[in-house]
């Protein structure tokens, strides 16, 4: 499809000499639906033809990026798995990580937060359960997360001062 080759060379040109970065790039890797299976084959063949084409090899930085099923897309695909021979894995962050994260970022944006140890224990609980979804990307959610209880603290004029309290209630 050349209109799809000539979208991922316009894309191309824009990250000339900078990071060209492809989030959930596993979504690449196949519908079980014909017709789009076919389409996403011509993205994936766009992208090598691009990054092979002499006026971006070497000038280009592009990173796919998404869950473990990015080494499917790789495993599946010899010529990605050439193009992109470079792997970084990043862990699932614990429970425990998780809550501290969350506590963290609410304290950056000047939050008052206070729990027990039984409502840190309830929230690691929540935590583990939040892990298991595919939909659940830990960093990105929780930064999202922090600013809705900031936002609800302070419409609903929760604060000591100046800062914001974020009680275990609002977190829940």
């Amino acid at each position: 499809m050349k209109w799809l080759l000539e979208v991922v060379c316009k894309t191309m040109r824009r990250a000339l000499g900078k990071v060209l970065f492809v989030d959930e790039a596993h979504r690449t890797t196949g519908s079980g639906n014909d017709q789009i299976d076919i389409l996403l084959q011509d993205v994936r063949e766009s992208l090598i033809d691009a990054t092979n084409n002499p006026k971006f090899q070497g000038k280009t930085l592009v990173i796919l990026a998404g869950s473990e099923k990015v080494d499917i897309l790789l495993k599946t695909h010899a010529r990605y798995a050439n193009l992109f021979r470079t792997r970084m894995q990043f862990y699932t962050l614990s429970t425990e990580q998780c809550l501290d994260l969350l506590e963290q970022r609410l304290r950056e944006e000047g939050a008052v937060v206070t729990l027990t140890d039984e409502q840190r224990n309830d929230l690691k609980h929540v935590f583990s359960i939040l892990r298991r979804s595919s939909e659940w990307a830990i960093g990105r959610d929780i930064n999202m997360a922090t600013k809705d209880f900031i936002g609800q603290a302070y419409e609903n004029g929760a604060c000591e001062g100046y800062s914001p309290v974020v009680t275990f209630a609002d977190i829940l």
